[in-house]
């Protein structure tokens, strides 16, 4: 569900600019133990608030109850564990029937100096393909479940509303650019609100959370110091 398709990012450069927009590729050639050092803490803080109100963008109009959003929570975070093991499913084994020849063919290149054999490249070509084409299946069948579960979940003015932005979405200078059916517009508010955003179940917590009463906040232990709700930012599933 991590995985982000290129034609259903949203830029954010009116509110950061060429920096932020630059940033994604910034980390991708980081190594991850070394962001940290290069990004301060703060700024990955601010980068996540300015993705988190790009989602609230599309959120809010819904007007999702309490009850909803953690029924919504609950559900994601089933999803995403079901998902995420069926590619795990899917990846593992044909790697690890190709073990010996990964070690073998490595240590080769490495003493001989060869180049790839032509049948260890097609055995992993081969791998490659199937894990794209069982992964690409189940991300069509995952969105799916997903929307056919929120449609129960959300009222018919909800649903209307979720279509009504993917619809505004996909504008250019006010003009549509996208035809399909209601269906198809539905879906593709779910992709690109809930399924290729990492954080969304933290996220959702916190619109919980903004919704609960203060009356209602659980007490603060004796000893804990008040904080200001920041603890909970940045956090995402692993």
């Amino acid at each position: 569900m991590n995985r982000i398709p290129t034609t259903h990012r949203k830029t954010l450069c009116t509110l950061a600019a060429t920096a932020l927009c630059l940033l994604p590729a910034l980390l991708i050639s980081i190594p991850a133990h070394a962001q940290g050092e290069v990004v301060p803490k703060e700024m990955t803080a601010l980068f996540d608030d300015i993705a988190d109100i790009d989602k609230l963008r599309m959120l809010n109009p819904l007007k999702l109850t309490a009850e909803q959003i953690d029924k919504m929570i609950v559900l994601i975070k089933k999803t995403q564990t079901e998902y995420n093991k069926k590619l795990s499913d899917a990846a593992v084994p044909p790697i690890r029937d190709l073990a010996k020849d990964i070690k073998d063919t490595r240590r080769r290149m490495l003493t001989a100096r060869s180049g790839v054999p032509k049948d260890f490249d097609d055995k992993v070509k081969k791998a490659q393909a199937d894990y794209v084409k069982r992964r690409d299946a189940e991300d069509a069948a995952t969105l799916k479940y997903l929307s056919d579960k929120l449609k129960e979940m959300f009222t018919k003015e909800q649903q209307t509303t979720a279509i009504q932005a993917a619809k505004k979405y996909t504008e250019e200078d006010g003009k549509p650019t996208k035809k399909g059916t209601d269906d198809q517009f539905f879906n593709l508010y779910v992709l690109g609100t809930i399924v290729v955003y990492q954080r969304i179940v933290p996220l959702l917590e916190d619109m919980k959370k903004a919704l609960t009463p203060a009356g209602d906040a659980p007490p603060i232990a004796a000893g804990a110091a008040p904080g200001n709700g920041s603890e909970s930012r940045g956090r995402s599933l692993k």
